[in-house]
């Protein structure tokens, strides 16, 4: 097999001037330049005809060097990464060892499920590794330390077919994070839905379970039990309809501490449901309430206390949330919860270390669960 030109590159990089027949290092000079090599260190740089040669790199070239996979990860596993090898989305190593590298890659992730993205070819080799070894890695990762990214949906978009496979059997065994990953990696648009026409309850909170933990679209978050200023909340509504065999459920969230204005408290209304493009949508509307007798000190307050005595009077009549959710004018309103005890996820993925308080999505709430039902029945 040719190599790659990538790794050819690599090894003019890494001082190699006389290669083997496989393009790389000779396997007896990349095995001499490994031994006893405990970390990967920037070492000194020299110039190799045009080139200047860093240790790192002759080092990095002797890895991509060795016989197969078994014996990179042998050796890889033993070092103290101290250095990067060039190029922050490097893929060498995958290019080189394929599929073989996984049991190296497994090496970064912590009993946290925190994957150490170190060095910083880990995480881009993942994405590229696409089997079923890889998706089991990927699917353990809580959190990448070193990228903003959530791995998983990153990996499953990348590889959908095996990743949908693979959901589809977690899920069956009633995996509730599977299902949830399952609906949303449909949402984006990478994989057929598999929700049932009428949904199921257990469709309904897959899918406000993949919005809660933001792994849906990626551009709507779940409305938050905290917030200040404008998003100072004062109590939330839920209201669940059905327009044949499409559904809806709108959070609406009053908010805020002024009185008008840009930035004036208004109703933010987080709709979910089968009509609302791509699964998730948030909006807003002003307030029902008639608030030009209200004070201009203490404002915040003022609506507060509003919002504990009737709360409908705040948001008006719950048919006002049909927009929102894309349903018609005549749909039929199944259920509204008002003070609704709302549940807020701590993280996309939570791990212990980060655990403050009890980790709840929608699927684990009785609420949450009664309205699943009502929009099923």
């Amino acid at each position: 097999m040719a190599l790659h030109p990538r790794l050819r590159e690599t090894m003019v990089d890494g001082g190699v001037t006389a290669p083997d027949a496989r393009g790389l290092m000779p396997l007896a000079e990349a095995r001499a330049a490994l031994r006893g090599a405990t970390a990967f260190v920037k070492g000194e740089g020299q110039w190799v005809d045009d080139v200047y040669v860093l240790g790192s790199d002759t080092l990095w070239a002797a890895l991509l060097s060795l016989e197969d996979a078994a014996e990179l990860v042998d050796v890889a596993r033993r070092i103290d990464w101290q250095f990067q090898p060039r190029g922050m989305d490097n893929t060498d190593l995958y290019l080189r060892y394929g599929e073989g590298l996984v049991p190296w890659l497994a090496t970064r992730v912590d009993e946290h499920g925190v994957l150490h993205d170190r060095p910083w070819c880990v995480v881009p080799c993942l994405l590229a590794c696409g089997g079923d070894a890889a998706f089991e890695l990927a699917w353990r990762v809580r959190r990448v330390a070193g990228r903003a990214i959530t791995l998983a949906p990153a990996w499953l978009d990348r590889h959908p077919e095996v990743g949908a496979a693979a959901l589809e059997r977690l899920a069956a065994a009633g995996d509730r994070r599977a299902r949830a990953h399952r609906v949303a990696l449909a949402a984006r648009g990478h994989a057929p839905a598999i929700t049932a026409v009428p949904p199921t309850a257990d469709d309904v909170l897959a899918h406000l379970d993949a919005c809660a933990a933001r792994v849906m679209t990626g551009a709507v978050s779940w409305p938050s039990l905290d917030g200040a200023g404008p998003t100072r909340p004062h109590g939330f509504r839920a209201v669940a309809a059905r327009a044949g065999d499409d559904w809806g459920l709108a959070i609406e969230r009053i908010e805020g501490e002024r009185k008008g204005g840009v930035r004036g408290a208004r109703i933010a209304v987080y709709a979910y449901g089968s009509r609302v493009r791509g699964g998730a949508a948030v909006s807003a509307r002003p307030l029902a309430l008639d608030v030009t007798a209200a004070p201009k000190d203490g404002f915040g307050d003022w609506l507060g206390a509003r919002v504990a005595e009737d709360l409908e009077a705040v948001t008006g009549e719950p048919a006002r949330a049909l927009a929102a959710l894309a349903l018609p004018a005549d749909a039929r309103i199944v259920a509204v919860v008002p003070s609704l005890a709302h549940v807020a996820p701590l993280a996309a993925d939570p791990h212990p270390e980060d655990a403050v308080a009890p980790h709840v999505v929608p699927s684990q709430s009785a609420v949450y669960g009664a309205l699943a039902a009502a929009l099923a029945a």
